[in-house]
């Protein structure tokens, strides 16, 4: 379905000035759609048919089976929290008062990762998703590299792509839901760069109706789109020219939590810290293709 992926040339959208996790000022989603640039195909997709996850495709994200791992000192990420129904993946986040595998009282979640399975370079990324409602939610669709802790001054050998962040839907209308896109690279120590590129509100709603996320990879350029409209480009640090895996994560900020990027909360807010809200709040995805430019 190459017709169907949306993408192509800079449009024009409105200026704008962002100070992350500040006090940003916003872009409205507007623009003309675009085609997928000739030559490219589809090498790699999950439609998530059938009644199980498809683990020669995905893994969980920087933990073992089996057990909870608490992440940032937030959400625990178990793999029991991600499903397969009705076409979908969902991902939940739940409160769970007596903890789950091992971990203890708090909100769990999952993060899922194509790690050692599937790791290309270059190309187009898109999901199709509808985005989980809920104070403090935090979902995500982004790349990384194993080699993005190698601090050398460049993102070139390595960096962390984040295709789409999601603020949840607890601020007023016109300030919800907004669309961030983020690179980083140097790891996350005191060598850590990154560049945001704005944040970008969607009409609709992403809570309710499904919209696309995607990005397009280059040897000289990352380009971002929603519903395949172009949100920001950039080469910041250096294009990555290594291989990079998938990530489809959906985290829960806390009241209390360790935010090492800044004033997440400012952004997304926080979970209650009892669990007394609407849950689950599931992450469902659709889709998540890949394609690729062909070789001549």
């Amino acid at each position: 379905m190459i017709g169907s992926c949306l993408l192509g040339a800079a449009i024009a959208v409105t200026n704008f000035v962002c100070t992350p996790f500040g006090a940003p000022e916003l872009k409205l989603l507007k623009g003309e759609k675009m085609t997928l640039p000739e030559g490219y195909q589809l090498v790699w997709s999950d439609d998530f048919d059938g009644d199980a996850l498809d683990r020669t495709k995905w893994d969980g994200h920087n933990f073992t089976d089996g057990r909870s791992i608490r992440r940032n000192g937030e959400e625990y990420w178990n793999m029991q929290m991600a499903s397969v129904k009705d076409g979908n993946l969902h991902i939940a986040l739940k409160y769970f008062a007596d903890g789950l595998d091992g971990g203890g009282a708090g909100w769990y979640s999952a993060g899922l990762s194509t790690n050692g399975r599937y790791m290309p370079t270059y190309g187009y990324y898109e999901i199709r998703a509808i985005l989980p409602d809920g104070n403090g939610t935090l979902p995500a669709f982004w790349l990384q590299s194993n080699a993005m802790g190698n601090v050398d001054g460049s993102g070139r050998d390595g960096s962390e792509i984040d295709i789409m962040e999601c603020a949840s839907a607890h601020k007023p209308w016109p300030y919800k839901p907004t669309i961030l896109n983020t690179i980083h690279f140097d790891g996350y120590g005191d060598g850590h760069q990154e560049k945001s590129g704005g944040f970008t509100y969607i009409p609709g709603n992403p809570f309710k109706e499904y919209h696309t996320y995607g990005l397009l990879w280059t040897p000289t350029e990352y380009v971002f789109y929603t519903d395949g409209i172009e949100t920001w480009r950039t080469d910041f640090g250096g294009v990555s020219q290594n291989p990079e895996y998938l990530i489809l994560s959906l985290h829960a900020k806390t009241d209390t939590g360790h935010n090492p990027n800044g004033n997440l909360a400012g952004w997304c807010g926080h979970v209650a810290a009892d669990g007394k809200m609407k849950q689950p709040t599931d992450f469902i995805v659709d889709y998540v293709r890949v394609y690729q430019l062909r070789e001549s």
